[in-house]
């Protein structure tokens, strides 16, 4: 199953091409986005105050699982924090939350957020045009 990072998730409703060929390449093994995904599009969509996007944007998200904060992915997130506090290489607390959330329910990361992401460990990700890495 696939993770839609923000980006990805913003990318798709803006109609991005390779955005929507690679959601269409993936759909079939399943997609999902995380709770924390979740309210940053949202935020984003209450500040443009875009009622049509807004709708598409509930309608998309109303076929896919949204992922919540769980027990697992919380110690997920402090291993993860742990490790790179120790190395140096910090990330934002939202994109560990993400990360920690397809750790922890063996998901791959759908998202162009490659400087982040990269630093994480056995963390699978898929970027929009299609090269897993």
């Amino acid at each position: 199953m696939y993770l839609l990072d923000s980006d990805s998730l913003i990318n798709f409703l803006n109609g991005d091409k390779k955005m929507v060929e690679a959601v269409y390449k993936i759909h079939k093994k399943g997609i999902a986005t995380s709770v924390i995904c979740l309210a940053e599009v949202l935020e984003g969509l209450y500040t443009l105050s875009d009622k049509r996007k807004t709708g598409e944007f509930e309608k998309f998200i109303s076929a896919v699982e949204v992922f919540p904060v769980d027990e697992t992915t919380a110690r997920e997130f402090a291993r993860i924090r742990k490790a790179l506090r120790k190395k140096g290489q910090l990330i934002d607390n939202f994109d560990l939350l993400i990360a920690a959330t397809c750790l922890a329910h063996d998901l791959t990361l759908v998202t162009g957020n490659l400087t982040h992401f990269k630093r994480i460990g056995g963390l699978k990700i898929y970027t929009s045009v299609g090269m897993k890495l």
